[in-house]
């Protein structure tokens, strides 16, 4: 389980945090390409997304991009000694569901 999973602990976030705060995810990630690639992006799909309050991932304005599609958000591609470095949680701690 990671924080995604926060909503399926029904208001009980303590408990959540009490197992998985702070130890088991990334706070961020770095991707440094060591070669060309003929092909493939590193693909963001939700982003430019609003961030919601709280824990929720539905707010006004939030979009609900397909993780599997390809087709929209921010698309990177692999240059030899490109990095991109993104964090997966908010400064208060939140996961950030636009990382995903």
């Amino acid at each position: 389980n990671d924080w995604a999973y926060l909503p399926d602990y029904n208001g009980q976030a303590s408990e959540w945090r009490r197992h998985f705060y702070g130890w088991r995810d990334r706070l961020a990630t770095l991707f440094w390409y060591l070669n060309d690639v003929d092909g493939g992006e590193t693909v963001f799909p939700m982003q430019g997304n609003v961030i919601c309050e709280g824990i929720s991932a539905d707010c006004e304005g939030a979009i609900h991009a397909d993780p599997e599609s390809c087709d929209t958000g921010l698309k990177i591609v692999p240059r030899r000694g490109s990095v991109v470095l993104w964090y997966n949680f908010h400064a208060d701690g939140r996961g950030d569901h636009n990382a995903l």
